[in-house]
């Protein structure tokens, strides 16, 4: 699940209700080539990370539109093709918006008349230079057989992640009324940790809080228990498959592996099978798994349970990477893992295969 800013100050739309624009509406209209008339184009609002209808319509002379009214002033949306073969996400505003693209190009359309979208361009391509020397020195760290060389461009790396972070942070500080902000927040929160977090949340527009990224980062501020190697266990109960509520506390006085997870996570799915020869080799010892789903359907964990053979507890919210566990343990991505000894102490996060071994060997001779 894991450049300067300061020119930007100035480019940054407020995200307000209360705008005159708002009374006006959107008219988005496309520009298209490659499609045949009567071709179904869908407009979605994926502020959930979800599509959600909004409106749809046909490709007529490689043209389309959209007309509406946006309450808010400024929503995250698609357009989409019915088979997702193009797609392409914008800030779609109450405006108007011109949309250019080829068919099997939509990732590449150009968006005009969003000032949202043109700030997050702009940011993204501030960005730019340093995920693209992390990708170089990645790839150069995988392929060094030096563990001393390995280890150098590792510390080149987190610096310079250090940095892009510290870019990112500069320019919520200087935009609190951008949406732009709080979907950056929304982003990077769990990963930043909660006191970070806090600190960037409290000074926003009353506005942006009450945004579902707002209270997305909301939520993830009041009930992160910033979880500590050493320290203890944080309770919580979710539902297993059979409706039946689970605490952690349940399996007070045993070794837990806390694992986090979803049925939509390949790397969770590709090391199901590991973790399984593990649980078989230690649960007579004392061992106890319970899962936790990310995922938002319960039918899908339930097939991915069946097909993996799981044979411990699984619970989950269905609330994605929004579930509440995973908020107060300050997970970020999957797989993650957290190893509770029999005094219900955090004695390790993330180990998996051998060393996860290694590590239940010493605690469950």
């Amino acid at each position: 699940m894991k450049a300067v800013f300061s020119f930007f100050v100035m480019l940054v739309c407020a995200f307000s209700p209360f705008l005159p624009e708002a009374e006006k509406g959107f008219t988005l209209n496309g520009n298209l080539s490659g499609f045949e008339d009567g071709t179904k184009l869908y407009l979605e609002d994926i502020t959930s990370g979800m599509g959600q209808m909004m409106d749809s319509t046909q490709v007529q002379n490689d043209q389309f539109q959209f007309k509406g009214r946006l309450p808010e002033g400024v929503r995250k949306v698609w357009v989409r093709t019915k088979d997702f073969s193009d797609y392409k996400s914008f800030w779609l505003e109450n405006s108007v918006i011109q949309f250019h693209a080829q068919k099997g190009k939509f990732r590449q359309a150009e968006i005009k008349g969003s000032a949202t979208h043109s700030s997050e361009s702009q940011l993204y391509a501030s960005l730019s230079p340093y995920d693209k020397k992390i990708d170089s020195l990645e790839t150069l760290r995988q392929k060094d057989t030096s563990k001393v060389q390995r280890n150098l461009l590792k510390k080149q790396i987190n610096q310079l992640e250090e940095q892009k972070k510290q870019q990112v942070v500069t320019f919520i500080q200087n935009n609190p009324n951008s949406i732009l902000s709080i979907y950056q927040m929304n982003t990077w929160a769990t990963t930043w940790g909660r006191e970070l977090s806090a600190k960037l949340y409290a000074p926003l527009s009353p506005v942006l809080k009450k945004t579902p990224y707002g209270q997305n980062v909301g939520a993830y501020i009041s009930l992160n228990q910033d979880i500590k190697i050493g320290g203890p266990f944080a309770d919580f109960a979710q539902e297993n498959l059979q409706g039946k509520t689970v605490k952690l506390s349940d399996y007070k006085g045993k070794v837990v592996l806390l694992d986090f997870w979803a049925a939509w996570c390949g790397p969770c799915r590709e090391d199901n099978p590991k973790l399984v020869a593990t649980y078989q080799e230690f649960h007579e010892k004392g061992l106890e798994i319970l899962g936790v789903s990310l995922d938002t359907r319960k039918e899908h964990l339930q097939e991915a349970v069946i097909k993996d053979k799981l044979p411990w507890v699984n619970v989950s919210d269905y609330n994605g990477d929004k579930n509440r566990a995973a908020l107060i343990y300050g997970v970020s991505g999957i797989p993650d893992n957290f190893l509770i000894d029999k005094n219900g102490k955090i004695v390790a996060r993330g180990l998996r295969g051998e060393k996860l071994k290694e590590k239940l060997k010493e605690l469950l001779p």
